[in-house]
Parts: C-alpha cells; sequence; structure tokens
C-alpha cells in the first residue's frame, strides 16, 4: 500500500512537471522571434493549408515554431482563416498579433482573370476574389463595369 502511495505521488508530480514545462515551452514558442521592427514579404499561395503557412512562417524568421503556430490556430479556431496573398509582416509580433495581421487582409492580392472572360465576368471575378458580398458587392461591379473604355 505504501509503494502504491509513493507510485501515485512521483507520477503526479511527474506529470505536473511535464505539463508545467509544455505549457512554458508553448507560450515561449508564441512570443515574436525578434525585437526588430523590419518586415518581411511574404506570399501565400492560394489553397496553403495551415502546415505550409507555418512552416514558411518559420523558414522566413517569423514565428518560432510551426507548431506551435498550428496548435495556436487549432485552438482559437483559426484554421482556413488566413487569406491567399502577399503580406509585408514585422518580425516583432507575436502569433497572435500576426494570425490578427494576416487574417486583415494582405498588402497586395493576385487576381487570376482567364482569357476570354468579358467585363462583367471580370468584375464578379474581382469582387469574388475581395470577398465583397450584398450591396458593397453590387457597387464595385457597377463602378467598374463603368469605368471602362468602349472599344
Amino acid at each position: 500500500m505504501k509503494k502504491f502511495v509513493i507510485s501515485g505521488v512521483l507520477l503526479f508530480v511527474l506529470t505536473f512537471i511535464v505539463l508545467f514545462a509544455g505549457g512554458f515551452w508553448y507560450s515561449m514558442q508564441l512570443s515574436a522571434p525578434s525585437t526588430s521592427r523590419e518586415t518581411k514579404r511574404v506570399v501565400i499561395n492560394r489553397g496553403s493549408g495551415v502546415t505550409q503557412i507555418a512552416q514558411k512562417l518559420e523558414s522566413e524568421g517569423l514565428i518560432k515554431s510551426a507548431l506551435a503556430f498550428r496548435v495556436y490556430t487549432q485552438l482559437n479556431n483559426l484554421t482556413g482563416k488566413i487569406p491567399a496573398g502577399e503580406f509585408d509582416l514585422a518580425q516583432n509580433l507575436g502569433v497572435a498579433e500576426l494570425i490578427k495581421t494576416m487574417i486583415k487582409g494582405p498588402s497586395q492580392l493576385w487576381v487570376t482573370i482567364p482569357e476570354g472572360f468579358r467585363r462583367e465576368q471580370t468584375a464578379v471575378k474581382v469582387a469574388s476574389d475581395l470577398n465583397l458580398s450584398g450591396d458593397k458587392k453590387q457597387e464595385f461591379i457597377s463602378q467598374f463595369i463603368g469605368r471602362q473604355q468602349k472599344s
């Protein structure tokens, strides 16, 4: 009985140490990798998943750990919310600020217009890629079509 109690206490202490160390590691990995305000340009391709985004950000030195980035996005239900595009990201941002900046939208957005599209189709394609909806989408399409020169 005495061995069972000692084993239980040791197991509890080891579990506590592992959880504490894991939590400490996780919080350290979410902090900014640098104090430099220098920005780096990062391109996120359409269809990139969180794993690809995390690896790219880690290789650019914008995050400390791709694993911590992926865990953070899963825990905060942010998977799939980072849009494609070109981002200018500062090196002094922690993971939370970095993701918030990316969700606001890219500094440049690429739109591929298929050959042969009419201007009405082009306007709809651009509005869709800009994630416009409702009245904003209709206003954009009207302005886009109205500014085109007639041939």
